[in-house]
């Protein structure tokens, strides 16, 4: 089984300083397959960048990776 995690920021500071706020959230939804959850995952990152960027002025950084459910195989 996997699962995702989801992270974004905003780049509010491009000069790098360590500014730009980040959350990160551990969704609740499971995959039977690695394949599975990077379709997810690439889907996730798309629509999470588009609702952000219209719903924000600053420009978002999205990502959403896979990995194995811890204890499950």
């Amino acid at each position: 089984m996997f699962e995702t995690i989801l992270a974004f920021c905003f780049a509010i500071e491009l000069g790098g300083a360590p500014a730009n706020p980040c959350w990160m959230v551990k969704e609740d939804t499971r995959f039977y397959t690695v394949q599975e959850c990077l379709h997810y995952a690439e889907r996730q990152e798309a629509a999470v960048g588009a609702k952000l960027a219209q719903d924000y002025d600053m420009p978002p950084i999205v990502s959403v990776q896979c990995g194995a459910v811890p204890g499950r195989s």
